[in-house]
């Protein structure tokens, strides 16, 4: 009973993953202050995950593999957290970025769980363990980053996925007592699981083409009318030689 339990119900709670604040209607504010912000935000996704698909096939499809699940979300959050401090690497790396509090009970605590002193080690451990996590904290760092406002669509597909995970988990449990059941848990399980892949590539590929838009490969901040540092040092170089060449040819005149 407990390894069912414990397979069949921490396997779908893995799953789940973060859904900013309900629509806030007349400026009233949602249950959740910390999620609340994101409503304020003016900018908004280049493309929704009902875009995804057919703006970024591939990387959709590459974000659905479970066989690659742990490389594309390990290359996924630290290409984010590149974008936040170029040339960081991990040194930012927390567990869900602290989207999730600290528990109760001590167990997670984000920031303080060997992050510093191995985050790779510590990334892939939440990339197979915390799916649903692990591509949250990725998008939510990103809207924060860019001040990107929640689309209401977006939402709706991440609701419907935690409702099925939901359903998923209460099934099997059920389904661990009632044996007719068994069958029905199994199928709803299917469906839960193929929904969320769909959900994650989508996710992926959302991030992937904000990456590709605001931090072009090569470039080492956002775009957005703010050219990067290197392209600057190399026109304040292209400046100098040209006062230099007006003053040499000033002197001549002279």
């Amino acid at each position: 009973l407990n390894l069912a339990l414990h397979h069949h119900g921490l396997v779908n709670a893995s799953r789940l993953c973060v859904v900013a604040a309900p629509e806030r209607k007349d400026g009233a504010k949602g249950k959740s202050a910390m999620y609340d912000k994101y409503y304020d935000y003016q900018n908004t996704w280049d493309i929704t995950m009902c875009q995804a698909p057919c703006a970024e096939p591939c990387c959709c499809l590459i974000g659905c593999l479970p066989c690659a699940w742990c490389c594309t979300q390990y290359t996924m959050r630290k290409r984010v957290l590149n974008a936040q401090s170029p040339g960081s690497g991990l040194d930012n790396y927390e567990c869900g970025q602290g989207y999730l509090p600290k528990c109760c009970c001590g167990c997670w605590n984000p920031g303080h769980m060997g992050e510093k002193s191995c985050p790779s080690c510590c990334l892939c451990c939440e990339a197979c363990c915390c799916p649903g996590l692990v591509i949250t904290g990725s998008r939510l760092l990103m809207m924060d980053l860019h001040q990107i406002t929640p689309d209401p669509c977006d939402n709706r597909i991440i609701r419907l996925n935690n409702c099925l995970q939901i359903l998923a988990c209460v099934c099997q449990i059920l389904a661990i007592f009632i044996s007719e059941l068994r069958e029905c848990a199994d199928c709803i399980s299917c469906i839960a699981d193929i929904v969320f892949l769909m959900s994650a590539g989508c996710m992926v590929a959302q991030l992937n083409r904000e990456l590709h838009k605001r931090h072009p490969p090569g470039s080492l901040e956002a775009t957005g009318g703010a050219a990067p540092a290197a392209e600057l040092m190399d026109r304040a170089q292209e400046g100098d030689g040209v006062l230099a060449i007006e003053d040499d040819a000033a002197a001549t005149d002279k």
